[in-house]
Order: structure tokens, then sequence, then C-alpha cells
């Protein structure tokens, strides 16, 4: 279980009543669908992290820490509250074609106006329509070594359900 970071509870207490409850949400689903070895630290804004040990276990095996020198966590997930929206942070996401696909298909039965998909980020312009199951089937899409290397949607991914709630 991520653990939850004070400073991400202020952050979060400081935004008006609107915006707090979406991203309250947002930032539950987050840590409810992310895999164990992710931790939620706080940067500015919000942002979930997989330690440097993790990452050079993933990239070699066996234990060669040279993959990782000068890096103490990698960012792989991050949110925060815009003047005009809440924007989602999904790490390469501006190269997998796949996966914006995979978005723009699903946001377009749910979802007007449509979020932008700008660069890593999601903009969603109506925070309160925030689609937070389509974020948690988001995450549940990629394994750790698939977030701290080039991330590929996994074929063997459910895109509609999972044994795990979304808002749980």
């Amino acid at each position: 279980m991520i653990t939850w970071n004070q400073d991400v509870d202020a952050y979060i207490a400081g935004l008006p009543p609107l915006r707090r409850a979406a991203v309250s949400h947002l930032r539950e689903v987050i840590i409810n669908n992310l895999p164990e070895p992710f931790q939620e630290s706080f940067d500015g804004m919000p942002v979930y992290v997989v330690d440097a040990n993790v990452i050079s276990t993933v990239h070699q095996p066996d234990g060669d820490e040279s993959v990782s020198a000068g890096t103490s966590s990698l960012p792989c997930l991050s949110f925060i509250n815009k003047e005009n929206c809440v924007s989602l942070y999904h790490v390469g996401l501006d190269r997998d074609v796949d996966l914006q696909r995979w978005i723009e298909e699903h946001c377009r039965a749910r979802l007007t106006p449509l979020p932008e998909i700008e660069n890593n980020w999601i903009h969603f312009r109506q925070p309160q329509n925030i689609p937070f199951e389509l974020v948690a089937n988001l995450i549940r899409l990629h394994s750790v070594p698939d977030w701290v290397g080039k991330p590929a949607l996994r074929a063997d991914s459910d895109s509609e359900g999972s044994d795990r709630s979304a808002t749980n």
C-alpha cells in the first residue's frame, strides 16, 4: 500500500471545495491502482515515483547500480490543479500512440468535451467529470517494467474492467 504524503494532504486541502472533491477522488484512484513499489511524494504537485533500487532491478536483474547512477527516483505519474483544468501526467504518453488512441476512444464514448492530450499530460477541463474508472484502467494497463521503461499497452489487460475496483 502506498503511504499517503502529508504535503499532498495540505495541497488538496487548499483547493476550492469542488476541485478538492475531484482531486481527492483522483488521488484515491491513483493510490489504489498503482503497483506496490510506487511512493507518493510532493514536488509542487503530487508525484508518484519508483525508487532507483526498483529501477535497477527491473533493468538489470543482477542489481547493477550503474543503470540508476545519479537517480534517486523516477516520476511516472502526477496530477495538478490548474486554473482551468485538472491535469494528469503519465510518463511516456507522448510516445505511445496506441495508448493515446485507447484514451481517446474511451473518452469519446464518455466525455464532452474530450480531454486534451498534450505531451505527457491529459487535461480534464471539467474536473467534476473526470472519468475515474478510465483513469484506474489506464494506470493498471502497465506493469512496473512498463512504467520504468517505455510504457506499452498490455494485451492481457481488460480495458473495461478488472477485479480491482477503480474507486476503492
